[in-house]
């Protein structure tokens, strides 16, 4: 059986901060050791350090989350050090912030990469041990961009709305299995990390400005407890933030009403920074 407890193992990816260290630390304090990995192996070995001196057992590997074999390497090494692998919650991300016609193609396929591709890697490189543990949890991290794209973000809304379909689809192959592996996706909507300061592009106001909006957000460590709870209840759609739902409903209202993208749509910022 699954464990999000004592003797449990967690591994999660992009683990050096933000959403990352906060599932770290949150699935920590329930007891479980933890797997760390990101691909700056400075900054996680500076939060694995923290965890650690805060009394959690976490061990950490720098891990490129583009390169299949690199996470071929972290299950199995994942298994040498703890034995088993209960949790994998493949959140590594990046962002840009540019207009459609001057994105280049490396900044396309490098957000894709990362934010889509890497998520199908994780569970192709972990499912099977899963299978033959005969338990386990598979988990993604998408975004409130899964249900509705901000402009000027071309490929994260398409990487998040694909890692919400790629979710939905492991789900239903377990189904059909009759595995008793589950799967799940977490569905942030503002929360207060570094993204944008590590993001693509070469604007820099344009990256401080978003930085400061996304600043006002949840605190990651908040937002790492509801990720970790989510999985326990069974959850499948994981959100951070339920006042999305009204902008959800707007958009799919419109869209059987007449087919429309309706111009005014918007998140309720005001509202979503004040239930942070």
């Amino acid at each position: 059986m699954m464990n999000l407890g004592p003797g449990g193992v967690a591994v999660v990816t992009g683990a050096a901060g933000g959403i990352g260290l906060g599932m770290c630390r949150a699935a920590a304090a329930r007891g479980m050791a933890v797997m760390m990995s990101d691909v700056d192996v400075d900054r996680l070995a500076k939060a694995a350090e923290t965890l650690q001196a805060e009394g959690f057992q976490v061990a950490y590997r720098a891990v490129d989350v583009t390169d299949p074999a690199a996470l071929e390497v972290l299950a199995s090494d994942t298994v040498a050090e703890f034995g088993r692998v209960d949790v994998v919650c493949n959140n590594a991300g990046i962002t840009l912030v540019t207009p459609i016609h001057e994105l280049s193609l490396d900044d396309w396929h490098r957000v894709i990469d990362i934010d889509l591709n890497a998520v199908f890697y994780g569970v192709r490189a972990f499912l099977p041990i899963m299978l033959e543990q005969g338990f386990g949890h598979l988990n993604a991290t998408a975004s409130a961009n899964a249900w509705r794209g901000d402009p000027m973000q071309a490929p994260y809304n398409v990487a998040k709305h694909g890692v919400a379909a790629l979710m939905e689809s492991v789900a239903l192959d377990l189904r059909e299995m009759d595995s008793s592996i589950t799967a799940s996706v977490l569905n942030p909507g503002p929360i207060a990390t570094d993204l944008m300061l590590r993001s693509l592009g070469d604007d820099d106001e344009v990256r401080t400005e978003v930085h400061g909006l996304l600043n006002a957000g949840m605190d990651p460590n908040k937002a790492g407890v509801i990720a970790i709870d989510g999985i326990a209840e069974g959850r499948f759609w994981i959100f951070t933030h339920p006042l999305i739902f009204g902008t959800i409903r707007d958009r799919m209202d419109a869209a059987m009403a007449d087919g429309s993208l309706p111009p005014e749509l918007d998140w309720p910022w005001e509202e979503l920074f004040a239930s942070s």
